[in-house]
């Protein structure tokens, strides 16, 4: 029942005495009476185990059940005026307006979900503190509200006063970023205490740092409210049995009880049932967090259709839907389709403009996100400089808007550094991960996902610019955290830590990472119950085997793909476009064991389907008809490997995809070199532009169009031209990965073929050789192809140049 009254009970008889009092404070209203009644309960049972008590609260004087603060204020105000009437009105320390040394403020969507009296625990590690709360990682403010503990007295009273009362409290910005303003004025630093995100809260998606079991609460902030109660439902059952002596049993219920309560919220969007009854934003939100919450599971495509039937919904009914047209974006730019996502993410911009600079202070916090997003869309696209552009605008925006210090910053600074590195501006992006690394200790703690990655990061653009030593460190150190943490998306958290360490040549670390995410992702499969290891652990699994095929390792890869491939033709069926994904990598390691005829026979398996799913220039489908081309061509199928690749060159002419198309073009070069040299000169040249076009001068994807077009000129005997071409690749890759890399050998190697043919004593390439093996043997596996032709050329002095890969 919801009452005014300052205590709900008295703490139980054998509750301990010997920690701080602490009395909960929370306010529900009706209509949030449905999951705000299951987070109330929750939090009593808990309170009375410790000797705590608490109260609840309907609306403030001036508002009501639907807004229960004053006019003119947010609606999550409330908890403000709560805690000052009760912090001490006068110099006293503790007033009798206070029934405890310590108040919590509860939102209604947060339940406590442990038996440890956590609250007890952080006022003791914080000896001082007066005021104690968790760090806000994405959102409007420092410190998410959520939950948070005040302690009462003078400075309590003083504090909660000038927040009430601040300019823009009045002016509908929400409670949250008020507070971050006070934080920002560094008056009260000394009685303050923000703390980790997991300390005593979680993130908007719970997976990044909510651990089942072992996180004081979880905090179901924005999510849909059928989606509350049914999560609330089952955490009161579990602290019900725990309060008669039972356990909070096994959490492996609730990410599968989460998925399956927003697909029952959404069934009206896919299904086509009644709707009526449902507010149709949380009809949306139901649609965003699901597609949200199957992108982390590894399930994009399911994630894209779920997507666009809440984006024809939110058209039916005349919703602008800015947040499903970004989502969408997001996952249709996952896919490389370019154009749609753009389109999607500039409406959805338009739309979050008009909304954030016409509202309350704080606001402009969404636009500044998908602009972000948009900034990382033109960087997938390629379009270097459109992102970096844009991402100057995200900058000055969030630096005016928050501050340099905000955790929204380092975000925004890491991916601005990954925009430079493309750019390949080396130092000025080890500077920005500097910047994110920085914000991130600071505020999140280096427990957290983001610290983690952002590390890694850091430790790999100091390896760009030479400083390896220094990179390797930080490596080790993101490597021991990640093992450290156990939030539930740790697994994908390794899978990418690993694809950074993967980037900078770390291979057996790399892999170490996967095999370590795959083991994490076990752990939540209830195998004797006959559960199957979900998408996320095929998703990995395929992460291993592109390590094994690019290393040399093509049997171990076949293997693991065709793993993949039965469990992904068992549960999606025979068409799904992941399947034909799969059948193309499962065809360049057969192709690459010498099993052509199968090569070509999964490649052509693996077209059907995209064909049957996508348009005829969609990347996937142009990626097919190249990879069945260049099978053909190892198959001795000349004349049809070649049509295929004039057909994937074909339908990438016209679109956005710049880059994919000066790929096809320098596949189709390679195909026709040995009939029409001439041809393929020029398709090669063309490639060269194209790339520069896009890339510009300084992109290793530059680098790797400068060889291919100078290998071509070796063939025509254009040997000055070919070694300056082969120096200009040397200088890009060498800029762009470093002195030790794959490529760099590959320039090397290539330098001293040209030197051999046109220096008698060979004393020039012998030393670039030499050079070339040395990274060859430090870099791949004993066995690899490459450091036996590159031993032969340093003895021998009898190969051929290399063209990349």
């Amino acid at each position: 029942e919801v009452a005014d009254t300052v205590t709900a009970w008295t703490p139980g008889p054998d509750a301990p005495l010997d920690s701080p009092r602490v009395h909960v404070v929370m306010q529900v209203t009706e209509p949030i009476g449905g999951y705000g009644r299951l987070g109330f309960a929750t939090a009593a049972m808990w309170a009375r185990s410790h000797g705590h008590t608490i109260s609840v609260h309907r609306e403030l004087e001036g508002g009501s059940a639907e807004h229960p603060t004053p006019e003119g204020m947010d609606h999550r105000f409330g908890k403000v005026e709560l805690l000052r009437r009760f912090a001490a009105t006068d110099a006293k320390e503790i007033s009798s307006s206070c029934p405890a040394p310590w108040l919590l403020w509860l939102d209604a969507d947060v339940f406590v979900t442990v038996q440890e009296d956590w609250a007890s625990r952080l006022i003791n590690e914080n000896p001082g503190a007066r005021l104690i709360g968790s760090r806000h990682s994405g959102g409007d403010g420092i410190i998410n509200t959520g939950a948070v503990l005040v302690k009462c007295g003078a400075w309590a009273s003083d504090f909660l006063t000038r927040w009430w009362t601040h300019p823009a409290a009045s002016a509908e910005s929400t409670d949250q970023y008020v507070l971050g303003k006070l934080i920002e004025a560094g008056a009260d630093d000394e009685f303050i205490r923000i703390l980790p995100v997991q300390a005593m809260n979680c993130d908007t998606f719970w997976w990044n740092s909510f651990v089942p079991g072992n996180s004081p609460v979880l905090h179901l902030m924005n999510t849909p409210n059928s989606v509350r109660e049914a999560l609330g439902a089952r955490i009161l059952a579990q602290t019900c049995a725990a309060a008669c002596g039972g356990t909070y049993g096994d959490w492996r219920w609730f990410g599968n009880e989460y998925e399956a309560s927003l697909r029952r919220a959404i069934a009206p969007v896919i299904h086509g049932g009644d709707g009526r009854g449902v507010k149709e934003d949380d009809l949306l939100r139901s649609v965003t967090y699901l597609a949200m919450y199957l992108v982390q599971q590894a399930n994009e495509y399911e994630a894209e259709q779920v997507l666009v039937a809440g984006l024809g919904y939110a058209d039916q009914v005349g919703l602008q839907a800015p947040l499903v047209r970004a989502v969408l974006a997001d996952v249709l730019a996952r896919q490389r389709k370019f154009d749609e996502a753009d389109a999607l993410v500039s409406i959805a911009l338009e739309h979050l403009h008009t909304q954030s600079f016409s509202g309350p202070a704080g606001y402009p916090f969404l636009y500044y996100s998908v602009l972000r997003q948009h900034a990382n869309l033109k960087k997938a696209a390629g379009q270097i400089n459109g992102s970096l552009a844009l991402f100057e605008e995200v900058v000055r925006g969030e630096e005016h808007e928050f501050g340099e210090g905000h955790p929204v910053l380092a975000r925004t600074y890491s991916e601005l550094a990954l925009v430079l590195t493309e750019a390949n501006q080396n130092a000025l992006a080890a500077e920005y991960h500097q910047k994110a690394v920085d914000i991130d200790l600071a505020t999140l703690g280096s427990s957290h996902p983001d610290a983690v990655l952002r590390l890694a990061h850091l430790a790999a653009a100091l390896f760009r610019i030479g400083q390896s030593q220094e990179g390797a460190g930080l490596f080790d150190r993101a490597i021991q955290i990640a093992h450290a943490l156990t939030f539930d998306g740790t697994d994908m958290i390794m899978a990418q830590l690993g694809d950074v360490l993967k980037k900078c040549q770390q291979l057996q670390a790399a892999d170490n990472l996967y095999a370590a995410s795959m083991e994490r992702v076990l752990k939540k499969v209830d195998t004797a119950a006959g559960e199957a290891p979900p998408h996320a652990y095929y998703l990995v699994l395929t992460k291993r085997a592109n390590l094994a095929k690019e290393t040399g390792h093509y049997a171990e890869a076949a293997d693991m793909y065709e793993q993949v491939l039965r469990v992904q033709q068992a549960e999606l069926g025979e068409e799904h476009p992941m399947v034909s994904s799969t059948l193309s990598l499962l065809g360049l390691a057969l192709s690459a064991l010498g099993r052509h005829d199968a090569a070509v026979d999964h490649h052509r398996r693996s077209l059907v389907i995209s064909e049957r799913n996508k348009s005829a220039d969609d990347p996937d489908v142009t990626r097919s008809l190249g990879n069945l081309g260049a099978a053909l061509l190892q198959a001795g199928q000349q004349a049809e490997g070649v049509g295929y690749l004039q057909r994937a060159v074909d339908a990438s002419e016209g679109t956005s995809n710049v880059a994919g198309l000066a790929k096809r073009l320098g596949n189709l070069a390679m195909a026709v070199e040995d009939n029409d040299p001439a041809r393929a000169l020029q398709l090669y040249s063309r490639a060269l532009d194209l790339t520069r076009t896009v890339h510009g001068d300084s992109h290793p994807d530059t680098g790797t169009a400068l060889g291919n077009l100078a290998t071509s000129m070796v063939g025509a005997g254009q040997l000055k031209e070919a070694m300056l071409l082969f120096e200009q690749a040397l200088q890009v890759d060498k800029a762009a990965y470093g002195e030790e890399h794959p490529a760099v050998a590959t320039d090397l190697h290539n330098i001293g073929y040209v030197q051999f043919k046109m220096d008698r004593t060979k004393t020039r390439a012998l030393a670039s050789f030499s050079a070339a093996l040395a990274i060859r043997e430090k870099l791949l596996p004993p066995n690899h192809p490459e450091i036996q032709s590159t031993r032969n050329w340093v003895g021998k002095c009898s190969s051929k140049p290399h063209r990349r890969a």
